[in-house]
């Protein structure tokens, strides 16, 4: 078992990522005409990819509660469990702060999680220690899908002049909530730094170009599940005689 857990060594690789949502899918065009507009930056189209988040959480949410994110990500035809603490911004600095509290382990992607549950056991009890909000035990009993996302990825890699290294990710996502029973579709770019410090003010420019040239995109804080449940979260309800009321006056002359 201790050799099977491990930690995310996928995070080593990234120094600084941003989060975009996009008007549409022709943003992805506009986004790419520009940067190739500005002349400074070489731009390679890598791969198109199929990919998958569900979530996992208890009937009362203990595991957001207690601020963990229980993740199993397929890619391709490879699949991850992932556990992580829960973080309200997501900035590239805090990438390099879970590695010291994020575990995952190889999983096929059809397998059910609970046969990994003596990962899930250590790594509840590691992630938390003493301050842990509920038996661990008590979430193989409890736990189910929450949320899950279907992707559909196209990659780029991004060259600077001046040494910067980034990838760029457009994804067209469908997230399905199975508390509130909503699907919801949009468009997200992820832009990754992948060379080092030195390339961190050419990084920031990019950004910053983008953000200034391209008002098609919405630069996003959130994580992908808080994103996903935002969006799909439930409609209020309809006061159906406030409603009558309404239609009733709109129709009279």
């Amino acid at each position: 078992m201790k050799k099977e857990r491990k930690m995310i060594s996928e995070f080593e690789k990234v120094r600084n990522d941003v989060s975009f949502e996009m008007f549409d899918r022709l943003t992805k065009k506009k986004v790419l005409k520009l940067l190739d507009f500005f002349g400074t930056y070489i731009i390679e189209y890598e791969k198109k990819i199929k990919r998958s988040h569900t979530y996992f959480d208890t009937t009362k949410n203990e595991l957001e509660r207690s601020g963990i994110v229980l993740e199993k990500f397929v890619s391709g035809k490879t699949a991850k469990l992932l556990f992580y603490p829960f973080r309200k911004e997501k900035q590239g600095k805090y990438l390099t702060e879970i590695n010291k509290k994020a575990y995952f382990t190889p999983i096929s992607p059809n397998e059910n999680i609970m046969k990994k549950s003596e990962f899930l056991r250590d790594s509840l009890r590691d992630l938390l220690n003493t301050t842990l909000a509920f038996d661990p035990d008590f979430f193989f009993k409890e736990s189910r899908i929450k949320v899950s996302i279907k992707t559909q990825s196209e990659e780029y890699k991004l060259i600077g002049a001046l040494g910067l290294k980034a990838r760029l990710t457009f994804n067209d996502n469908v997230y399905t909530n199975f508390e509130t029973g909503r699907i919801s579709k949009d468009s997200i770019l992820n832009v990754y730094q992948l060379s080092d410090k030195s390339t961190d003010e050419d990084f920031e420019d990019l950004i910053s170009k983008m953000e200034r040239y391209c008002k098609e995109l919405d630069k996003s804080s959130e994580i992908l599940v808080t994103h996903a449940k935002r969006i799909t979260k439930e409609l209020p309800k309809v006061d159906k005689k406030a409603y009558e009321e309404q239609k009733r006056k709109e129709n009279t002359f």
